[in-house]
This record gives structure tokens, sequence and C-alpha cells, in this order.
């Protein structure tokens, strides 16, 4: 077959808004959307990222929220030791369980940053989503995202050694909200 004649179309999504609306309160929400499944999406390089920086995070009114279906036992497992053992990760860390619809579209409009820090990637969805809402986008290499949100500057690259990630998100949460939505909409 002739090379000439193979097109490769990615995903995509229908843009809805370019306008990105955040949380009204002074709280800065931090979304993650997905299938939790703790490994394959990074959830545990984030986790332990937050865990370096909580007190900073609690200082500064930021909440991840986390929606999406846990993909075995073992993911919800990995949550509920780590809340045990890290209280304080009760304050920052929301577990809202899997969105649909309408409620799906409610969370991602009203985020202030979208995150999604996967190990590994096609061309994830929800990325594409977050950025059809001109949310900025935290992605991780393992996004495979990093090209496209650079290219458009449409949020930020960061690390998946928790250490660093830590200290790029502090970075990222001291961005007034204004310049954040400024970022995100191309």
């Amino acid at each position: 077959m002739p090379e000439n004649i193979i097109k490769i179309i990615p995903n995509g999504t229908e843009i809805k808004s370019k306008v990105a609306l955040s949380s009204s309160s002074d709280q800065i929400i931090i979304l993650f959307l997905g299938r939790v499944d703790i490994h394959h999406k990074g959830l545990d390089i984030l986790v332990n990222s937050i865990l370096r920086i909580t007190d900073y995070l609690i200082e500064n009114k930021v909440v991840l929220n986390i929606v999406g279906p846990y993909d075995s036992i073992k993911d919800q497992s990995y949550f509920d030791e780590m809340f045990r053992k890290h209280p304080k990760l009760n304050s920052v860390i929301k577990l809202l369980g899997p969105q649909y619809g309408d409620d799906k579209e409610k969370i991602l409009s009203e985020c202030d940053i979208f995150i999604h820090t996967s190990r590994y990637e096609g061309m994830p969805m929800a990325v594409l989503e977050a950025m059809s809402k001109g949310k900025p986008c935290i992605v991780t290499l393992g996004t495979n995202m990093v090209d496209i949100v650079n290219k458009a500057d449409t949020g930020f690259a960061v690390s998946n050694d928790p250490k660093i990630m830590s200290k790029e998100l502090k970075d990222i949460i001291k961005i007034e909200k204004d310049e954040l939505i400024r970022k995100a909409i191309w």
C-alpha cells in the first residue's frame, strides 16, 4: 500500500469553551480525572509529591480532587493506607469517585488546574478535554502530551520524580489564578 494514502488521525475533542472558569473561592482546585490506576496513572508519584508539601498545600488552600473509578481493589487500598498513615492528606486529597455527563463537566469547569501524571499513555482524552475547556494542564513525559502542551503554551511539564515534582507544584501554585487562566486560553 502506498505510504501517501495512510493517514493517522489522533484523538480529538470538541472545543466547548476557550474561557476558563475556575473555582470562585480562594481555594485552588487541582483535578485529576480518569481511571484511578495507581501505577499506570502515576498517582503514587503525585501522592508522594503531595506528602512532601502537605503543610504548604493546606496553608495555601490547595485541594486535589481525584475523579474516576478505581481500577482495582489494590488501588482503593493504596489510598485507604495512605490516608491512615498520613491523616493530613485528608485535608488535601478528595476522592470523588466516578462522575459522568453534566457532573463531570461541572467538576472540570470548576477546577483551576488539571493534572495528569501517567507513566505511559497514547493520547489521553482527559487532557484534551481539559485543554478544550481552557484549563492549564500539568503533565509528565509519560502522558505523551508534553510537546503539545508546550507548543500550545497551555500548561506545565513536570518531573516524575516526587522530590522534583513537589518543588514544581509549589512554583505552579504560586502563580495567580488570572495568570493561570491566561496561560491556558489558546
